[in-house]
């Protein structure tokens, strides 16, 4: 079996500002204000950021609030207010982006680029679980082209080594492991035989060290 690296790379359209932007603003991170602990209460954190819409108020503190409001509802499914967030996120707004579905042509398609290659990169939004569902669909047949690491950027570092023993994530396994659609996708990879793979990190030269990882944890063995 050939020893092959599959890659999930995580994007967000503008990026979501942390850190430093806690600083410049007279009320909590809105993605911080919504921080679910041990509980997972998706809900509370979502009428959190309801309660809280009104005290943003510049052109950046609304465009923070709206990604995280974005994130949160995406973790509920079924929740017409990810589309109307969604509505006011993408202007004009474009219909494909609300398709949740594939077809099998598509699939097929994908299925045929990924044959014979080492290294499948897949970019997702962070506020479209249909990404991670795409992943989900994918997985057996990565599997039977010999794929054998998924890395990911949400594992948190301390849980990496458990998880891949435990074979199941938890709510402190990670930020966007806690959205059902990718935490069955990990789920579902590690049950197949996938070693999982953390490799984010929050630095000035983040890129360089987080390809440094991944390569320090597949090709270099």
């Amino acid at each position: 079996m050939r020893n092959i690296t599959f890659i999930l790379f995580l994007c967000v359209f503008s990026g979501i500002l942390l850190g430093d932007n806690d600083k410049k603003q007279p009320f909590p991170n809105p993605f911080m204000l919504a921080h679910m602990q041990e509980n997972a209460n998706y809900l509370e954190s979502v009428i959190k950021l309801d309660s809280a819409k009104e005290n943003y108020q510049t052109r950046e503190d609304k465009w923070l609030w709206l990604q995280a409001a974005l994130t949160y509802n995406s973790f509920i499914q079924n929740n017409p207010k990810s589309e109307i967030y969604n509505s006011a996120f993408y202007q004009p707004q474009d219909s494909v982006i609300n398709c949740s579905l594939y077809d099998r042509e598509a699939v097929d398609f994908l299925k045929e680029q990924i044959t014979g290659n080492q290294l499948v990169i897949i970019n997702e939004q962070h506020w479209h679980p249909k990404h991670r569902f795409l992943g989900n669909m994918l997985l057996e047949h990565f599997h039977k082209e010999g794929f054998r690491y998924l890395a990911v950027e949400t594992i948190d570092k301390k849980d990496e080594y458990l998880l891949n023993q435990r074979k199941y994530p938890l709510q402190s396994s990670g930020f966007y492991t806690k959205e059902p659609n990718f935490g069955n996708f990990i789920r579902n990879a590690l049950q197949m035989g996938f070693e999982v793979i953390g490799y984010d990190t929050i630095t000035a030269n983040r890129e360089y060290l987080q390809a440094q990882r991944i390569y320090e944890s597949t090709f270099q063995k």
